[in-house]
């Protein structure tokens, strides 16, 4: 979430070409959604997704992991974290790190 949700309106688009300069950036799944990946692959050669799925919404970013987390992930994790200015938080709206 945010710290500030009209700042992260107005800077959304650069943001998300921010994320692709991430080490673990694995490629986007459509405008607003993109996938980290500490050993990406082709695209053609994905059978489940990436490990990491960022779907960048008008006023958050909802994070998806499948499964456990390498250090990288959890590094870029917490830099796209700085990126925004914000919190992670749950599905519960508890605090969450990475």
């Amino acid at each position: 979430m945010p710290d500030d949700p009209a700042d992260y309106r107005r800077r959304r688009e650069a943001l998300l070409l921010q994320v692709e300069s991430l080490p673990t950036f694995a490629g986007r799944g459509g405008p607003d959604q993109v996938g980290l990946d500490d050993a990406p692959q082709p695209l053609r050669n994905r059978r489940w997704g990436d490990p990491v799925q960022l779907w960048f919404e008008p006023d958050h970013v909802h994070v998806l992991c499948a499964g456990a987390l390498s250090e990288a992930l959890r590094v870029d994790l917490r830099e796209l974290l700085r990126m925004i200015g914000g919190r992670y938080v749950d599905d519960d709206g508890e605090p969450a790190a990475f």
